[in-house]
This record gives structure tokens, C-alpha cells and sequence, in this order.
């Protein structure tokens, strides 16, 4: 039966909200998620509408994309359905339809790659060439409706807008697999330029022959990009590992040009800026460059490692470039100076949460200087530390009695100051039980490591302070340790183990495919594993819950002081618990978000769920009042 409810005034929206909540113990009227950043991270690809500039699309990594409509200020997630594995290689707005989206998805999960079409501005999204990793794309400028993927197995064309597709390289040609970079001419649908990580290829006849053109470049050259001027049908340009290349007979010679030292020759990308050919951008894994005569002479601008640039084709000046670990950056002046530009845009790597006091700590791996620690006291993060704690990698976050603990798996340091100045434990552990640090956790005041095959206490406090003691062995490696008060459970790679103790004493519970585990503050357990989630009571061998599905539970996690309160992610949608994990209700979806890594509710903000995902950086949704 389907009732239609009149629009109720403020109080009964009030009221009704508070009889949901009685009624199916969970959150419905709570607010939607919101990304809480960091913002910025791996960008790869960038499209501006040729319409509308204020319309940009960004992709990233981890099969991410979003949009902004005021030139780049703000950005927000476009949906894919679900998460997809992979990066968003390359975007495409149609010329003649700004609604019309294409988003080549290369990576390891073929389920996601092919090529994305969205004729609704994103809402709705089809996929071509299912399986196969698009690399490259191009759309004829004579017809919208003719597009070219570039594959990992082959060039595929589509002349009536993707409603059929034909291959239109040779099967089992080698140098033909590959295709990275493509071209068409700008007056003639049948001929094509190919780049291949090893050198490029041409075809005039819409791929019945292909003849390979490098002559004058270095052999084994990844053609990164190829573009064709708008000076003339016959200037090419071209980037590879090698350099940058001009040709000014449609490919037959080419010319390696000159002023790009050997350090930045691993060039991504090249491009002329619109309606000035003579003005020309290189990007590359050591900065962008800038030449105002074609190519003859360059400026080094920058070092950022750049993926790709974007022009405002209404403003000369205005140019957009999706950088490695930096996100987006703008400038209104030829690239003479840059801004970020990634409000909304999230795609950091996470690898550590912890909460000192009021304040939130997060540290993010594998991005450079850009990376690191991040602390934030509710309404934003600030980087804190300097390029050195960046490059540690710290994978584990912990607090204790005014101090910071931070472990890069072979050393521990710790900040009395929040982070601004480190100094590695005056006592390090040592011995083959402790060869790598895998995880840290704050237990009453002290310090927890887990290593290899051990479990440490770090005495933290000012009267004993200095000091290490072993807690407990364990028979396999300790991933993580969570703690409420003296409750303690540590989830090893083939067991959970758990105390009441402060582990003077540990009840081990055999748990295979351990993805997560929490404790609450009266003692209960939560198992996260491949198979479902398990709750253990009280000490007993732990029970299936019931109102998840069967299958991976990824994150797990309990109310700090509201002990039956728990929180679990399974393929991106949370649920929420009041009975200590027995049984368990829809909470609310991370849209687009396949994989969550785990969940948090601190004590400061224990009004607020927080979520990591993975290339994603940290979410929260408002679970109190």
C-alpha cells in the first residue's frame, strides 16, 4: 500500500522524525554524508566543458570523478553506481552535447573497465567495451557520433556514438596491443594517430594498414600524448618518456625539441593553448613547462608532476593541471603562478586516524611532500610536520597523555607539541619479536604497539615513563589493536584476541579472513570478517548477528559511551546496532563508495561516525543531535 503524506509543518517534522527513530532504531532523518577531505590527493585526468567553462570534470584514482560548476572552486562526487577499481584515465565532454560525458576506466578489476558514457551530466551511466582497459580516447571534430578507444587489447572506433564498435588494429600485432595516446585528423575521420609504449603509428585508410612513423625518435619511447595543431593538419606534437617531438609532415619525421633537461623528459603531456599554437604547455613528472614559439625555446615553471592540463577556452590565460598527490591546480596566468582548486575533491590515502583531546589526527602514505600528518578540531584539516615526517609513511596513529605516537613500521616517534616536532621513543623495541611496528593504540594511558608476533606496552606515563613491556606473544602478525578502558581485543591474521584485564589475561578467538574488530566499553566484541559479521558476548565463542547480509564486513566499530551502540560497513552501505552488535538495521550509504577501511566514532565527537576509504580520505555523518 503506497500513502501520500501532505507536507507536514516544522514541529510534526520534528515529531516525525523522533517516532522513526523509536521505531527502527537507527538514524533516518539524519543528515547525508559529507567528505570531510583531506581534499586533494592523485588527480589523472581533466575535461572543460567547450561550452560552459565554469563546468569541470576531474578524475582520479580509485575510479573517482567530480564535477564543479564554478570554474574549479568547489568540486563534487559524480556517481558511477558503485565505486570502481581502477583510474579514470581519460575524460571526454561531447562538443555538441555538454550533457554527454566519456570516462575511459583502466585497471585490475575488469569489471570496471571499458568505457563510461553518461548522456545526463553523470546521473546515468552506461559502460562500452566491457572488460577491457581504455587508456586513451579521442572524438572526431568533424562528428561527435565517431569516437576512438584506445585499449590495452587494441584501437576500437564507434561511428554512430557508441551504439556499435569495431576493432580496427590486427589481432596478435604486438607493437598494436597497447594503445596509450590517440589522434584524429581534424578533417579526415579515417586517419588516425596511435601511440604505443613503444613509438607511434598511423593509419589513413580507417585501420585496414597502419605504418609505424618514428623516424627521429628514440626508440622504446612511450608516446604518452599526441596532438595535432591547429596551426595546420600536418604539425604534430608528441610526448613520450624520451621528450617532446614535433613533426610538420603528418608523421613521416619527427623532431625531438630542445630545452627540456633529461630530469623532466618523462613528459605526460602536451598541448597548444586554444586559438595560440604557437603557445605550447609540456607537462611532466618534474614540472610544467611553457614555450611561446612552438616549442623552439621553454620556461620551467614549476615541479609539480603533472597528469594533465585543461584550458578555459573563453580566458587564453586560465589553465588547469591534475597533478600527482596534488590535486587540482589553476592559474590565471599562463602557469606562471598556481592555486589549489580542491574544495569537495578528495583523494588522499589515508592510513591512520586518532583523536588527542578535541582534536582529530590523520596521516596520509605514498604522497610526497603534499602528504603526511593532517589534524583537524572539527571544521577542517591543516597539514602539520614537515616534508621529513611526509616521507616516514606512518601507517599508525596513537594519543596518550598529551602526546602523539606515530609508527613508520621500523622506528616510533612521539610529539609533545601536536605534531610539529617529533623525536623517536627514548626506549625502541629490539629483537626478533619486534622487527616491524604494524599498528599502535592508546590503552589506560599507555602506549600499545603490536609487531610480528608480540604485543608491547609503553609505559607513557611520568612516573614510568621510558620503559617497554611485552603483554603478550601472539602466533601470527597483530594488525590492530582497539581498546575501550581496560577492554582490549587485537586482531591478528588468523585470530582476534580479547582481554577485560588490560591484558593480564586474553580469551583467543579463531577468526579467518579478519578484516576489522571492535570492543565496547562493557566488554562485547565485534568481528569484521569475509564471511559476515560475528559478535562475542561476555567471553562466550562469538555468534553470528543477524541483519547483515552474508558476505565481507570491511569495518566494524563501537560508541565510545554509549556501549550497545555499534557501527558496521559492508560493500559501502553502514548499519547500526543498539543491542551491542546482535542485531543490526540500515544506517545510511556511502554513495559511490564500495570499500570503507574503517570506522570511527571519537570521544570529542562522539555525535559524529566517521568513515576512511580507501583513495577517498576521510567521511562523517552527524549520528546525534
Amino acid at each position: 500500500m503506497l500513502v501520500k503524506l501532505g507536507a507536514p509543518r516544522s514541529g510534526e517534522l520534528l515529531s516525525l522524525c523522533a517516532v522513526l527513530l523509536l521505531a527502527f532504531s537507527a538514524p533516518l532523518c539524519a543528515a547525508d554524508w559529507e567528505a570531510w577531505g583531506p581534499f586533494g590527493g592523485s588527480v589523472v585526468s581533466l575535461a572543460v566543458d567547450p561550452h560552459d567553462p565554469s563546468i569541470v570534470l576531474a578524475g582520479a584514482r580509485g575510479g573517482q570523478l567530480f564535477r564543479s560548476q564554478d570554474h574549479a572552486a568547489t568540486w563534487h562526487q559524480v556517481s558511477f553506481g558503485r565505486q570502481l577499481f581502477g583510474d579514470v584515465h581519460v575524460l571526454a565532454i561531447d562538443p555538441s552535447a555538454s550533457s554527454h560525458y566519456w570516462a575511459a576506466i583502466s585497471g585490475e578489476n575488469p569489471s570496471s573497465n571499458g568505457l563510461w558514457e553518461s548522456r545526463d551530466s553523470g546521473t546515468a551511466w552506461r559502460q562500452h567495451l566491457p572488460g577491457l582497459a581504455v587508456e586513451s580516447l579521442a572524438i572526431f571534430p568533424g562528428d561527435s557520433s565517431t569516437v576512438a578507444a584506445g585499449t590495452r587489447s587494441g584501437l576500437y572506433v564507434t561511428n554512430d556514438g557508441g551504439a556499435s564498435w569495431r576493432r580496427i588494429t590486427p589481432e596478435r600485432h604486438p607493437d598494436l596491443e597497447d594503445i596509450v595516446s590517440l589522434a584524429f585528423d581534424r578533417a579526415d575521420a579515417r586517419i588516425l594517430y596511435a601511440g604505443t609504449p613503444h613509438l607511434p603509428w598511423k593509419t589513413t585508410d580507417g585501420g585496414t594498414t597502419w605504418v609505424a612513423i618514428h623516424d627521429g625518435m628514440l626508440d622504446d619511447s612511450d608516446v604518452f600524448s599526441l596532438r595535432v595543431s591547429a596551426a595546420s593538419s600536418t604539425r604534430l606534437l608528441a610526448s613520450a618518456c624520451s621528450g617532446i617531438y614535433r613533426s610538420e609532415d603528418a608523421g613521416l619525421h619527427w623532431r625531438m625539441l630542445d630545452g627540456i633537461p633529461n630530469t623532466s623528459r618523462r613528459t605526460h603531456v602536451v598541448a597548444e593553448a586554444p586559438g595560440e599554437p604557437t603557445r605550447v604547455f609540456a607537462g611532466t613528472t618534474d614540472g610544467l613547462f611553457r614555450s611561446v614559439d612552438a616549442g623552439a625555446h621553454w620556461t620551467h615553471l614549476n615541479h609539480l608532476a603533472i597528469n594533465a592540463i585543461a584550458f578555459d577556452r573563453a580566458q587564453p590565460n586560465t589553465l588547469l593541471l591534475a597533478t600527482e598527490r596534488s590535486g587540482v591546480m589553476l592559474s590565471h596566468d599562463a602557469g606562471m603562478t598556481l592555486e589549489p582548486a580542491n574544495d569537495g575533491l578528495h583523494a588522499r590515502n589515508v592510513a591512520a586516524i586518532a583523536a588527542s583531546g578535541s582534536l582529530l589526527y590523520l596521516s596520509t602514505v605514498y604522497e610526497g611532500p603534499e602528504g603526511g600528518l593532517f589534524v583537524a578540531s572539527g571544521t577542517g584539516w591543516r597539514k602539520v610536520g614537515g616534508p621529513s615526517f611526509a616521507s616516514l609513511n606512518i601507517r599508525s596513529l596513537a594519543a596518550a597523555n598529551g602526546r602523539l605516537f606515530a609508527s613508520s613500521g621500523q622506528q616510533i616517534l612521539q610529539s609533545a607539541d601536536g605534531g610539529r616536532r617529533w623525536t623517536p621513543l627514548p626506549a625502541q623495541l629490539t629483537g626478533p619479536s619486534s622487527a616491524s611496528v604494524l599498528t599502535l593504540a592508546a590503552v589506560e594511558g599507555d602506549v600499545w604497539a603490536g609487531t610480528n608476533a608480540a604485543i608491547f606496552r609503553y609505559a607513557s606515563k611520568a612516573q614510568s615513563a621510558g620503559s617497554w613491556s611485552r603483554v603478550a606473544f601472539t602466533t601470527s602478525a597483530v594488525q590492530a589493536i582497539r581498546s575501550s578502558g581496560a577492554h582490549v581485543v587485537a586482531r591478528t591474521q588468523a585470530s582476534a584476541m580479547i582481554s577485560s584485564d588490560a591484558g593480564k589475561t586474553w580469551k583467543t578467538v579463531p577468526a579467518t579472513s579478519l578484516y576489522d574488530a571492535a570492543i565496547s566499553c562493557d566488554g562485547s566484541a565485534l568481528l569484521a570478517t569475509s564471511a559476515g559479521l560475528l559478535a562475542a558476548f561476555n567471553g562466550h565463542d562469538p555468534v553470528t548477528v543477524a541483519g547483515i547480509p552474508e558476505g565481507t564486513v570491511s569495518a566494524v566499530a563501537f560508541h565510545p559511551s554509549r556501549c550497545a551502540e555499534a557501527y558496521a560497513a559492508q560493500f559501502g552501505r553502514i548499519y547500526i546496532s543498539k543491542d551491542s552488535g546482535l542485531n543490526w538495521a540500515p544506517f545510511d550509504a556511502l554513495r559511490n563508495l564500495a570499500d570503507v577501511s574503517s570506522l570511527w566514532v571519537p570521544a570529542s565527537m562522539d555525535n559524529w561516525l566517521f568513515a576512511t576509504v580507501p583513495g577517498a580520505g576521510v567521511f562523517r555523518i552527524r549520528t546525534g543531535p
